[in-house]
């Protein structure tokens, strides 16, 4: 197992693993920042297992703040009318890009799928 000192001895680790733990559970005084980093590990271990990136993960969590601000700002400043998300040409293209990124993957599955069908048999 990996250890921060070099060594590859089980104590080390075990102790290296105890100590952050610990130092977790000392630095907060609850048990939250420890089930919380546990939680974050079993996310981390599936993600790795399922071969998901982490690369639109990490944009989420940092541009999500972000966008959720400028969408209440944007409800501030039209009064909570929502239209103003639909009926403005710039944002229109932009939810059109976003509905079509999202919606390309399956048509790109559906358009493949049909042509693997209609390939005729080799003689």
């Amino acid at each position: 197992m990996f250890s921060l000192n070099g060594s590859n001895s089980k104590k080390s680790s075990g102790n290296f693993w105890k100590s952050f733990f610990c130092s977790n559970f000392c630095k907060f005084g609850i048990q939250y920042g420890v089930f919380l980093m546990f939680s974050f590990g079993v996310v981390g271990y599936f993600m790795r297992k399922f071969e998901f990136p982490v690369a639109p993960l990490v944009l989420a969590l940092v541009l999500g703040p972000m966008a959720e601000s400028n969408f209440r700002r944007g409800l501030i400043i039209s009064a909570g009318d929502w239209t103003t998300f639909f009926t403005r040409p710039i944002s229109l293209v932009f939810l059109a890009l976003g509905f079509a990124t999202l919606i390309m993957p399956f048509i790109r599955m559906i358009r493949d799928h049909r042509k693997t069908r209609e390939v005729p048999p080799s003689v």
